[in-house]
């Protein structure tokens, strides 16, 4: 849910063409565009379904495919964002998250488990800081 005329939207689209998306990373990085803090992270579908997804990120100096963004990267701690059997999904606690972000940090995602859908959005709900 909006939390302010300040919020933006960070986001992306898993999608492969009518099929259920495979697992691992996809390709692609989003560019961070200001210093802001992630307050909620917010999954949409297709159809029911259940899918886990890891964001990492990374330093633009750090950036390097394969080395830097990676698992290692990953900002969700133990808390990624979840769908389970459901049309969609809202954390706005992010447990254990890396929730400041600078800009030019680069993110990448990869998905961890997912079943039944086969077409998804991430969506990170930020303010700047």
């Amino acid at each position: 849910m909006p939390h302010a005329q300040t919020d933006k939207i960070l986001s992306w689209e898993i999608y492969a063409g009518g099929a259920i998306p495979a697992t691992g990373a996809y390709v692609g990085v989003l560019v961070v565009p200001m210093d802001c803090e992630i307050v909620s992270a917010e999954l949409l579908t297709d159809q029911a379904g259940s899918i886990v997804v890891d964001i990492w990120r990374t330093t633009y100096a750090d950036y390097n495919p394969g080395t830097h963004p990676v698992v290692g990267d990953s900002i969700v701690a133990a808390a990624p964002p979840t769908l389970t059997a459901a049309y969609k999904s809202e954390d706005s606690t992010l447990t254990g998250w890396t929730t400041t972000l600078t800009e030019g940090d680069l993110l990448k995602i990869s998905v961890t488990s997912v079943d039944t859908l086969t077409w998804a959005r991430l969506a990170l709900r930020v303010v700047p800081s």
